[in-house]
């Protein structure tokens, strides 16, 4: 039987193999009734990790003791680890962190989206001031956040693409890759997603939802659908006004759903203290959107 020592020699030669596979999500030196052995966390057992019982050679033995001394992987399949709305998350879906290239531009991958002028490619909603305020076009974007421990090594989606502020929508869109996004596609809780069934008009008196990287889901009562607001000089009519809603910084470019997960607003900004977001309806946003050129 495999020494401890054996075992944390094995694993530190072959875990960058063992984690270089994506179906892998963890490998770790444990204990089975007296033999040490190396256990792997698999998201499904596939060929090259079956249920059964495998081996790795022993870096520490030599000669005739290295096929006698090659120490047991116990291969099991596991959950993977609960991630929240500041980490990198693949496929891309909406809720998460997302920033440009600065440390200071963060806010939320609203969703992914089709445009209609562009019917062959994916792009990710999010507001203007989110990555204009401190970027450009052409700029990278993260997910996560720089902020959140992105990298534009590591976490690049794309580049920002377009953007579009004036009286009824603050908006911008990257576009991402469509094999590592998931079309209107929701980071639910318990790492679990949903769909967005549409885009319609939110109701007065109505209950609403948003998913945002600070604050996660919280839902709120749309107390106007006609509001006007000056936000930093820039004044917004025709605003979706919604109560009651947990908000903070960060949180600019989550989605407002209504409660049959129909697109209703893209949230801009928020007042924390008196539990008040603003959101452009979606009519105007998807009016901008399929309208742009670039």
């Amino acid at each position: 039987m495999a020494t401890q020592y054996e075992a944390d020699q094995a694993l530190a030669q072959h875990e960058h193999m063992l984690l270089g596979n994506d179906n892998v999500i963890y490998a770790a030196v444990v204990s089975d009734h007296g033999e040490w052995l190396i256990e792997v966390g698999v998201h499904r057992f596939t060929e090259t990790m079956p249920p059964e019982a495998l081996s790795l050679a022993d870096p520490v033995a030599t000669g005739a003791d290295e096929e006698r001394s090659r120490i047991k992987i116990r291969v099991v399949q596991a959950e993977p680890p609960h991630l929240t709305y500041r980490d990198r998350v693949r496929p891309l879906t909406g809720g998460n962190s997302l920033g440009n290239e600065d440390v200071e531009g963060i806010g939320t991958l609203g969703c992914i989206i089709g445009l209609r002028n562009y019917p062959d490619r994916l792009f990710g909603l999010t507001c203007h001031h989110v990555l204009f305020t401190t970027g450009k076009v052409g700029d990278a974007v993260v997910q996560p956040a720089i902020a959140d421990s992105g990298s534009i090594a590591n976490d690049r989606i794309g580049a920002i693409t377009w953007g579009k502020v004036d009286q009824v929508v603050d908006v911008a869109i990257v576009e991402v890759n469509k094999d590592e996004s998931s079309l209107m596609t929701m980071h639910g809780a318990n790492n679990t997603t949903y769909k967005i069934k549409g885009i319609g008009n939110a109701i007065e008196w109505t209950r609403v939802w948003k998913v945002g990287r600070s604050t996660n889901s919280t839902s709120g009562i749309v107390k106007s659908v006609n509001a006007s607001v000056n936000i930093d000089g820039q004044s917004y009519s025709s605003q979706l006004m919604v109560d009651q809603i947990m908000v903070e910084g960060g949180d600019s470019g989550s989605i407002v759903t209504d409660q049959n997960n129909i697109f209703v607003g893209l949230l801009f900004a928020g007042a924390p203290a008196t539990r008040v977001i603003y959101a452009n309806r979606s009519e105007y946003v998807m009016a901008a959107l399929n309208s742009a050129t670039f």
